[in-house]
């Protein structure tokens, strides 16, 4: 069997997670295992630091109760740019040992298709929104992600529309949080080449969407 990195990325409530269950169970019928693995961002080792400047200088803030000064004092943080880098930095030394035990290694040692609920480009996404970045930086950052992390052999866009996500899922803060997001994953899903799907669909129809440009060539073999 040849090895295979399929990553799938998209707003909360886009059916990542419920199609990634279906893609496994369509491919075990077929005697085809899949390797399942959360590959976006755990904070795990940085989640004190992170606390105590949520505690210093967000406090005042909430944004389930006004995301837009929320995310405005995000951006005058943002412009600080050794608290920025700092973050920046420390965030992805952390993402990068998850990913090289969760997935490089695993990838190039092993012969299994692995499939991403999440990957780097939903991390690049929500360091995009946290530290501002411009659409040049945007672009320069996902190209060096892209040298740092191995690159998947296909990437999958599940889009939907804001108001949609945000009727799916009773965490998500305002329609605006979900329309920055939503702009930035369609930004790189073109950079990128992702294939876009629509999230809208059922799960079956996505899944199998999927599994035939993907996988089920291996079945055959």
């Amino acid at each position: 069997m040849n090895r295979k990195l399929i990553s799938i990325s998209g707003l909360d409530g886009a059916g990542k997670t419920s199609t990634i269950n279906e893609l496994i169970n369509i491919a075990a019928s077929s005697d085809i295992p899949i390797k399942r693995v959360w590959g976006s961002y755990e904070l795990i080792l940085l989640r004190p630091i992170i606390r105590i400047g949520q505690f210093l200088f967000l406090r005042r803030y909430n944004q389930f109760k006004d995301y837009t000064a929320y995310y405005n004092s995000i951006k005058r943080l943002s412009k600080r740019s050794i608290l920025s880098k700092t973050y920046e930095i420390l965030t992805l030394l952390e993402y990068t040992i998850q990913v090289i035990f969760k997935i490089t290694i695993p990838y190039m040692l092993g012969k299994k298709i692995i499939i991403c609920d999440r990957y780097y480009f939903d991390v690049l996404v929500s360091l995009a929104i946290t530290l501002s970045y411009t659409k040049s930086e945007l672009k320069r950052k996902l190209k060096i992600f892209s040298w740092f992390y191995p690159k998947p052999d296909y990437a999958f866009l599940l889009d939907i529309p804001e108001e949609i996500s945000f009727n799916r899922k009773n965490d998500i803060p305002s329609i605006e949080y979900l329309k920055q997001r939503r702009n930035l994953y369609i930004e790189i899903a073109k950079e990128y080449g992702m294939e876009v799907l629509d999230g809208t669909d059922d799960v079956k129809t996505k899944a199998e969407i999927i599994f035939n440009n993907t996988i089920k060539e291996e079945g055959k073999k």
